[in-house]
């Protein structure tokens, strides 16, 4: 189980008796905190993956989410293209920004 479940940060919605978590609704504010993200341009194998794109800059597959809340990516499907280019802080910098919000 992911230390970094969104659940545990997302809010929820009751939706025909079913708990659904909604990703899109607590963006970041990327100047809530001093955030100093280094730059990442996505290729053809990141599409559709933002598991492994978390992987590439984190070593970790858990942390796509944040990493796509904080670039402001609500659709994972058909927001990526080649060539985009994601700004990603530092895994301690994310890490510290969703303990604060828990």
């Amino acid at each position: 189980m992911s230390k970094y479940k969104r659940e545990f940060f997302s809010e929820k919605n009751i939706v025909e008796g079913v708990n659904e978590v909604d990703l899109p609704i607590n963006g970041f504010n990327n100047h809530e905190f001093n955030l100093t993200p280094r730059l990442y341009q996505l290729t053809e194998s990141d599409i559709q993956r933002p598991d492994m794109i978390s992987y590439k800059l984190y070593n970790s597959v858990g942390m796509w989410w944040l990493l796509m809340k904080y670039n402001k990516v609500e659709d994972i499907w058909n927001d990526l293209f080649v060539g985009m280019i994601l700004e990603a802080p530092q895994k301690s910098e994310l890490e510290e920004y969703y303990r604060s919000r828990q």
